[in-house]
């Protein structure tokens, strides 16, 4: 139970009665800032969700993953859920969003219409640039709990909850974190909200969730449920199957694990002002619940680093990279498939091994990848062990394995480090394409390749040049 400051009375100087040097006229109470409460005071309550199993109310809780995997999506959907009246209750109350990271324009708004939300109910809430750009707690506390009254919300989404605490707290620090989701917890009692907190997964090879937490343990310990969003690697047919399981709950018991999708949707009545086309979003729809699902190995089914596959994928990428120029992922995915690598662990090494950049284009929303000037070098991304030195020797060049272009392929040099990334050529894609093309379109031109380089696109493998890819010729 927090103290109602406002009801006792401070002397001239601001202390209060309990205080040291207190000059004013109110009693000092018997124990200073200390209340007490008789439980036969106290009526029995059952826990109540915001989210089914999932997000109690009156309290915090850590929805956590490897960036890029659907946490921020998962909350947009919930968020617009509660906006629309779709949650408990069945009636639409007002959400407050804090995000550092993602915009209002560009990511919010989309996500909740795309979710069909209530964007009337659902608030970005900022700091002036004046004054840091930032919500920061516990400074802004008070304020936010204002809010929260002032609008009637039941929910509050903190994305990350990392980049809210004051940096004059240490956010690996045990007792600062919990100082700071202590008063959240008080904050979310007193109004009876939910406060969501984004974070991330370290990268350390364990199936405990407790461990893989990021920063402070305090974000595990301190929050009441704990959940967890991550791909579903069982499922090798789709890449956009996400899982989402509670890992820890102090108030039930834990919510079966469930299996989303994430969909992209396009949005006709949102026009970007300078593409002057629709703007292109996701959103994360419930699938199933897996009452048979291990919630101890939702964190066991990806390989390490130096997995074969995720290697093979990291050299591919790299090499297909190397220009620095952007190139159609879709038409990165058809070959990486053709090498026998897997749209997903492409995406992987993407998204977690190199540092690809990437960005859509045109009314379909096409993304097109690049490799940022500074992307750590192969060698530096899949390990320095002896075996994935000998992995990546041993891929040097994707293409050449398969497509027999250029005679019998030379055996590779022991080596410490990959030699330099080079693009394919025209004629290896080529060549690939005609391998895996009908027999009849091979013979109409005569088993010799097609590709050439699209100075439009500035690929070798773009619908344009490479019809034979995308089964448009």
């Amino acid at each position: 139970m927090t103290v109602d400051h406002d009801a006792i009375e401070m002397d001239d100087n601001g202390l209060l009665p309990w205080e040291e040097g207190y000059a004013g006229t109110e009693s000092v109470p018997k124990y200073g800032r200390l209340r007490k409460k008789a439980l036969a005071e106290v009526k029995s309550r059952s826990v109540r969700h915001l989210v089914d199993g999932l997000i109690p109310l009156k309290t915090y809780t850590q929805v956590a993953g490897i960036g890029g995997l659907g946490k921020s999506t998962l909350l947009a959907q919930v968020a617009a859920d509660e906006s629309a009246g779709r949650l408990l209750g069945g009636k639409p109350h007002n959400v407050i969003v804090i995000s550092s990271e993602d915009t209002a324009e560009e990511i919010w708004r989309p996500r909740i219409l795309a979710a069909e939300g209530d964007v009337d109910r659902v608030h970005w809430v900022t700091v002036s640039l004046d004054d840091g750009g930032i919500v920061v707690l516990p400074e802004d506390l008070s304020n936010l709990e204002q809010m929260v009254r002032d609008l009637g919300s039941r929910l509050v989404v903190i994305d990350p909850i990392i980049a809210s605490i004051d940096l004059a707290l240490d956010g690996h620090k045990d007792q600062h974190v919990r100082s700071v989701l202590g008063k959240l917890r008080a904050m979310a009692e007193d109004t009876g909200c939910a406060v969501a907190g984004v974070g991330h997964l370290n990268r350390t090879p364990s199936k405990d969730a407790f461990i893989r937490i990021a920063n402070s343990m305090a974000f595990w310990n301190a929050a009441r449920s704990v959940v967890l969003v991550t791909e579903d690697e069982q499922n090798d047919d789709e890449d956009d199957l996400r899982l989402v399981a509670q890992v820890k709950v102090n108030w039930t018991k834990l919510k079966t694990v469930q299996r989303h999708r994430i969909e992209e949707v396009v949005l006709p009545d949102e026009i970007d002002q300078e593409t002057q086309e629709p703007v292109v979003t996701s959103r994360m729809v419930f699938i199933e619940n897996l009452p048979g699902f291990d919630v101890s190995e939702v964190l066991d089914q990806k390989k390490t680093s130096t997995d074969e596959k995720l290697m093979e994928a990291v050299v591919f990428l790299a090499h297909a990279l190397s220009d620095g120029d952007w190139h159609d992922s879709a038409g990165l995915v058809s070959l990486a498939v053709a090498q026998g690598i897997k749209e997903r662990t492409l995406k992987r090494a993407a998204l977690e091994e190199l540092d690809v950049e990437h960005e859509r284009r045109g009314f379909q929303g096409t993304t097109w990848w690049r490799l940022s000037s500074g992307a750590k070098l192969v060698s530096e991304s899949v390990g320095t062990t002896d075996a994935s030195q000998s992995e990546v020797s041993s891929h040097a060049n994707p293409y050449s394995q398969n497509v027999g272009t250029t005679g019998e392929t030379a055996q590779p040099s022991p080596s410490t480090t990959p030699p330099a990334p080079v693009m394919p050529t025209a004629s290896e894609v080529g060549e690939l394409a005609r391998l895996e093309a009908p027999s009849e379109q091979v013979a109409a031109t005569n088993g010799k390749p097609t590709v050439t380089f699209c100075p439009e696109c500035k690929s070798h493998f773009c619908r344009h040049v490479a019809p034979e890819i995308w089964g448009e010729s």
